[in-house]
């Protein structure tokens, strides 16, 4: 419609029955508000702006919560409508963020916002988290929200709850919430803390020996903050009293040796340092294996390292297979690292112990039948799976084969073979003209 007809149809319209019109379209049509709300926004007539980035906010979050309530039903929702909500709820963190938005608009947001949280079944939890805390701007409207979540029986909420209380002065209702909550170590260590900042030291230790005792899962924020309570004090038979204790709980049995190895090693304690080395050797995890083999390497003599490198050595195989056979080849037991590669060939998947043939490369001097006989298994089974990409592998190793053939005096052999090998498969278009390309 253009103006010359609105003119006609409005133009001597009353701004009573003006405003009922306009009124009627918005109720009608989301669009036609948005339009409303887009114009008087850039009106610099208008004073109180604040009215319609109130409304603004009201409305992203409205289109946002649409989605959010159903993917809370629903276990989720399709990606487009994902990136939909999450794209309101950031024009309404920016909304938040420039303008003036009172409370009253802001805490009914809140509210609705903090029962999807809850319910927490969307996907959209973490965002809706970080909203939240643009929603609340004073220590009080902090406060109402802690308050808001406190009621809840989940306790990784009431946690929060409480982290805001202490944050914001309420030590009572910190305390009250914290103490009701204590079930793994990081809330005995957080209590603890808490003490011991307010000077209460004998109840900081009393929290976190009941940690110790009673805390479930992981213990090494508790390990790690009597450990260095005691270590301050120079309180040595209470640091091996720590460590024996943690033998018998069977949780993070390396953090806790770590802990008394790196004591050992400060007090120039060179027994005991040796004995959590390699009890270290025993005890890690698969991605720290090589930190204490290296550090064997380093701390042992020659006659500590004879006497246990077998031991330590097996213990790296198992947990570093990669590992292990770098220290193979670095020693000259390239005949291990050919038996090994040759009985678990994988090559599809990233956990390929010979991927790129970063193994059978440093061998192929010392063994190249074994590695040719290798590589035309690798070139077969590639081919065999079809497809272009595979073909351009299995390509790429024949490129390898020829160099290896050639450059062993097996030119006339290599070629034989080349030529039976395009005869088998001359019916594979697709393949022979990756040979012709990359060959």
């Amino acid at each position: 419609m253009d103006k010359t007809t609105l003119n006609l149809l409005i133009g001597k319209m009353k701004k009573k029955k003006l405003l009922e019109l306009i009124n009627q379209m918005t109720l009608y049509s989301s669009v036609a508000e948005k339009i409303l709300l887009d114009y008087c926004k850039n009106d610099k007539m208008i004073e109180n702006k604040n009215i319609v980035f109130e409304m603004q906010l009201q409305n992203h979050w409205d289109a946002a919560y649409s989605i959010i309530d159903d993917a809370n039903s629903y276990g989720g929702c399709h990606y487009e409508e994902e990136e939909l909500a999450c794209d309101e709820i950031f024009e309404m963190q920016s909304l938040i963020a420039k303008y003036e938005i009172s409370w009253e608009v802001r805490k009914d947001i809140l509210e609705k916002m903090l029962e999807q949280i809850i319910y927490d079944n969307s996907g959209f939890t973490d965002i809706l988290l970080e909203t939240t805390e643009e929603l609340c701007q004073t220590n009080n409207e902090y406060l109402y929200m802690a308050d808001l979540l406190s009621k809840h029986n989940d306790s990784y909420y009431r946690k929060i709850a409480a982290s805001i209380y202490r944050e914001k002065g309420n030590n009572m209702k910190f305390l009250e919430i914290q103490k009701e909550n204590l079930v793994y170590g990081s809330d005995y260590v957080e209590l603890a803390k808490y003490y011991q900042k307010n000077g209460e030291n004998d109840k900081a230790l009393e929290i976190a020996w009941k940690g110790f005792d009673k805390c479930e899962g992981r213990l090494d924020e508790i390990y790690h903050y009597l450990f260095k309570y005691y270590e301050k004090k120079g309180d040595e038979k209470t640091l091996w009293e720590i460590y024996n204790k943690g033998q018998k709980k069977q949780f993070d049995l390396d953090y806790i040796t770590e802990l008394i190895y790196d004591y050992s090693k400060k007090q120039n304690d060179n027994s005991n340092q040796k004995k959590m080395l390699l009890k270290l050797v025993d005890i890690s995890s698969n991605n720290d294996i090589e930190k204490w083999y290296k550090k064997c390497k380093v701390e042992l003599s020659t006659a500590e390292w004879t006497k246990n490198e077998t031991e330590i050595l097996k213990n790296v195989k198992h947990k570093n297979i990669s590992l292990y056979l770098d220290i193979c080849l670095e020693s000259g037991n390239t005949k291990e690292v050919l038996e090994y590669i040759k009985k678990h060939s994988n090559y599809f998947g990233f956990d390929s112990i010979d991927l790129g043939h970063k193994y059978s490369k440093k061998l192929v001097k010392n063994y190249p039948n074994e590695i040719l006989e290798l590589y035309w298994k690798e070139v077969s089974i590639f081919v065999n799976k079809g497809k272009r990409n595979n073909y351009h592998h299995a390509t790429t190793v024949l490129k390898e084969i020829k160099n290896i053939m050639i450059k062993n005096k097996q030119k006339d052999k290599w070629e034989l073979m080349y030529n039976e090998f395009k005869t088998e498969h001359k019916r594979k278009r697709l393949l022979m003209e990756a040979i012709k390309e990359r060959l």
